[in-house]
């Protein structure tokens, strides 16, 4: 199982090379490199994605991405229901992503006040501010449950993270 994560991984992280970056877990909704300036999700609507969606824990779960850009300030966002266009609901704190390769998560807790609850259908939704002034987006759909284990094993073994966070003192 974990040389089938590995080889996945490897895979996806080939096929973007020349992508701006793409989301690996959650599974993104899809390929938006033409398009990838395109708010909210890149120009890759939801329909795509009836039947992409993946099992998220109720409390929280992983974002695995994989940026191409050196820098990028990074937010992370949430849009609960279906056929989502606001995604206002921050669950990163903004961030400055160092380096290129493959960034993770392995858990990201939800807000408690959402009265999230098993069945809930989501957008996750992933903005880079690129050096050069460019807004890339990129959106992953989720379906909250109870019993969802997680990304597949061996997913989160090739991260590197380097994270600097934005605050009111920067």
């Amino acid at each position: 199982m974990q040389f089938l994560s590995v080889t996945l991984l490897t895979a996806v992280s080939a096929s973007t090379v020349s992508a701006h970056f793409a989301v690996i877990y959650p599974y993104w909704r899809g390929n938006s490199y033409p398009t990838q300036w395109t708010y909210p999700c890149g120009g890759v609507n939801q329909s795509i994605s009836d039947t992409n969606r993946t099992a998220w824990p109720v409390d929280g779960g992983a974002l695995v991405f994989t940026p191409t850009h050196d820098h990028a300030q990074t937010f992370v966002n949430l849009g609960m229901g279906n056929n989502v266009t606001r995604l206002n609901i921050t669950i990163v704190p903004t961030f400055n992503q160092t380096g290129n390769g493959t960034f993770c998560f392995p858990k990201i807790t939800l807000p408690k006040d959402l009265g999230i609850k098993a069945g809930d259908n989501a957008s996750i939704q992933v903005i880079q501010l690129t050096v050069n002034g460019d807004a890339l987006y990129n959106c992953a759909d989720i379906t909250l449950k109870a019993d969802a284990v997680g990304p597949p094993e061996g997913i989160l073994s090739g991260c590197i993270n380097t994270v600097r966070r934005m605050s009111k003192e920067n």
